[in-house]
């Protein structure tokens, strides 16, 4: 503990608000992304066409949380001392008092858990769209007896078709 200021009136609350905010919208892009991965395997074209602009909106709505608990956090280590510009919470709290440094380590825990789980829901999605991709070219090399395939030439003119690429090709 490096010091006990006086907190402008409701600025460690604002903070607190602010970081339940954060993990209500990662709670939110974690469930939608379960609800894209059972419309994906599902085929459910209409949950997927109702899920893909709310979850752009989620995704909206989590970048301005992050920009408000980025300002509240600033201006709260401005007021209590801390060098840092853009603290991070671990760098704030030492300069908090222990109660509100506790209850800001715990929300911290609480994100980095959340944030974890959004990682493995992500990897997992990852995981099926590349295995999905590889069945349907698959199948569709078969049926095309293997004229499918993202065509690039190389500076002789030669066809040469790359795997492991994306669905699509960018080269020019």
């Amino acid at each position: 503990m490096i010091s006990t200021p006086e907190f402008p009136p409701g600025l460690p609350e604002q903070l607190l608000e602010a970081l339940d905010r954060e993990l209500e919208l990662l709670a939110a892009k974690r469930a939608e992304m379960e609800q894209l991965l059972a419309a994906l395997v599902n085929r459910d074209n209409a949950t997927l066409e109702k899920l893909l602009p709310r979850m752009e909106q989620t995704q909206q709505e989590q970048s301005g949380a992050d920009r408000e608990v980025e300002r509240i956090s600033s201006d709260l280590a401005a007021e209590v001392g801390c060098p840092v510009k853009r603290p991070r919470l671990s760098q704030l709290a030492p300069y908090l008092p222990s109660d509100l440094a506790r209850v800001l380590e715990d929300r911290r825990q609480a994100l980095t858990g959340q944030l974890g789980l959004l990682r493995r829901k992500h990897m997992e999605m990852s995981m099926l769209l590349h295995e999905c991709q590889k069945i349907n070219r698959l199948l569709l090399e078969t049926l095309l007896r293997g004229s499918f395939g993202p065509r690039t030439y190389s500076a002789k003119g030669n066809l040469r078709h790359r795997d492991g690429g994306g669905v699509m090709s960018a080269e020019l």
